[in-house]
């Protein structure tokens, strides 16, 4: 069931100079304030769209750029407690999130519905002492890695069992156990990469070729740990934390594996210290949280550090996910359990304070459901939580409509993903409501109607929508001929005949 919360917006038809609106409150909103009439006067060219205030489920309120005191930006679509969730996958065309539960020797994935933040069961079996998680959706294959030896599970994730175990490599040469920290797949080739940060190693599961394994070797000297993978290049990004050797220095290294698998250090530093990689697939960018000062550092695939971002002084991240579609970056704030957003574009962050709730205590480790913007998460305090934002409908100027004037303006919500439907009561006639938000039409009659669009997502806004429509324009009246300037007025009474 959708989570419907609204708020109040104004749309203005032809005025410039359009206020913003203000910073919200928190606050839990749990009424629905009345709609307001849709009314249509004569020569006015003002329209506005207000949003009443409701909010159904667990959110609280932050700041938003387009936002009502009363509006939150983000809510909590669900949550369930995990034994030790760690890390977090999702498979985007089935709305299915798959998280690793540290269970010691034997192990199992809880495995969370998406659009409605539940656990949907539990798949036995996996590897013991699960590190990482990666998802084929076209193969309908999920690869679990061990943080204690080479072994690695292939999960089939229509039947939910486990398909096979596959052996990476036995033992590193200096005899220890390798040590998989995290996986990555290329949705076209299909081909998995795993990260052995004991060896140096990249491991290469090839389902094309029977499942064979290979390597790459990244450096002798590297400890490669987080892996992120661009699938519209083919690039595949590694984090390399060099764990061992303080002259080597930290890198984070580009490998062009649909061509050969050559390796560049793009950037090297002493004040790296990476945690998390995402890229953003539409710009090519790459995201990479950081402990130290530097929380997030925006870095082009050329290896040129775009921006390097402090989100608070206080703020210590970890996992961060890329919503190319919505052009933000997320990342998760352990120490304040809450998320932060940054613009992809401006580099604004925001912290979504709305998020700071208790399931979000001690947030980690993040993974994007693409077809719908909803954030799974896990935590240091065994909670898996999905977050989604609110479809907030953005300000927007709109002409004003006439009567027998063919009108066509589209309303627009923060996510692009939103579908938008009339709710309550019905446009001026002549008008109609596309999905996309697009409302046409020729205006036929003015008259006074109420009308409810709501913006449906994970979770949905109501919206309370005025439009002003002015009458035609009159056309201009024909002073006929003016003819010369001479003649005769007649007999007038009171004056007989006047003549020349």
């Amino acid at each position: 069931m959708s989570r419907v919360s609204t708020s109040s917006l104004k749309l203005r038809l032809g005025l410039p100079d359009l206020p913003r609106m203000g910073r919200v409150r928190r606050v839990f909103q749990r009424s629905r304030a009345p709609l307001m009439k849709l009314q249509y006067r004569r020569r006015a060219v003002t329209a506005s769209l207000a949003v009443a205030a409701a909010a159904v489920g667990l959110a609280v309120t932050a700041p938003a750029a387009h936002a009502s005191p009363e509006d939150p930006t983000h809510g909590v679509v669900g949550s369930y407690s995990a034994t030790q969730p760690g890390d977090i996958v999702v498979d985007s065309a089935t709305h299915r999130g798959y998280i690793t539960q540290y269970g010691g020797p034997t192990s199992s994935l809880s495995v969370v519905d998406t659009k409605t933040g539940k656990s949907v069961g539990t798949i036995d079996g996996v590897v013991g002492y699960p590190s990482a998680l990666a998802v084929d959706s076209d193969l309908g294959r999920a690869y679990v890695s061990s943080s204690y030896g080479g072994a690695i599970s292939i999960v089939d994730t229509k039947t939910g069992k486990v398909e096979k175990t596959v052996t990476l490599s036995e033992k590193n040469p200096d005899g220890s156990r390798p040590q998989i920290n995290d996986v990555v797949v290329d949705p076209t080739t299909h081909r998995a990469y795993f990260s052995d940060y004991k060896s140096g190693n990249i491991r290469v599961v090839d389902p094309n070729a029977a499942d064979a394994v290979s390597s790459i070797l990244v450096d002798k000297s590297a400890t490669p740990t987080k892996l992120a993978f661009d699938s519209v290049r083919g690039f595949l990004y590694i984090a390399d934390t060099n764990f061992f050797d303080e002259n080597y220095g930290r890198t984070l290294w580009q490998a062009d594996v649909r061509k050969g698998g050559a390796l560049k250090s793009i950037v090297r530093a002493d004040n790296l210290y990476p945690v998390d990689v995402d890229v953003d697939t539409k710009t090519g960018n790459i995201y990479m949280t950081d402990t130290r000062a530097t929380n997030l550092w925006a870095i082009t695939p050329a290896g040129a550090v775009l921006s390097k971002t402090t989100l608070s002084p206080t703020a210590i991240p970890n996992g961060v996910v890329v919503d190319a579609a919505a052009g933000i970056a997320y990342v998760a704030d352990v120490m304040n359990g809450h998320l932060w957003s940054v613009d992809l574009t401006t580099r604004a962050t925001t912290a979504l304070t709305d998020t700071k709730v208790p399931a979000l205590e001690k947030v980690k480790n993040l993974a994007l459901d693409t077809s719908t913007g909803a954030i799974a998460s896990t935590t240091n305090g065994g909670k898996v939580t999905v977050v989604a934002a609110y479809p907030l409908p953005a300000t927007v100027e709109l002409p004003a409509a006439q009567v027998g004037k063919a009108y066509s303006q589209k309303l627009t919500a923060a996510d692009t993903r939103a579908a938008f439907a009339l709710t309550n009561g019905t446009l001026p006639g002549g008008l109609s409501l596309a999905q996309d938000g697009t409302i046409s039409g020729t205006p036929t009659a003015v008259g006074s109607v109420t009308v409810e669009i709501t913006a449906k997502s994970v979770l949905s806004r109501a919206s309370s929508v005025t439009i002003v429509v002015s009458e035609g324009p009159v056309g201009p009246v024909d002073p006929g001929n003016p003819g010369t300037g001479t003649g005769s007025l007649g007999n007038l009474p009171g004056l007989g005949s006047l003549g020349r």
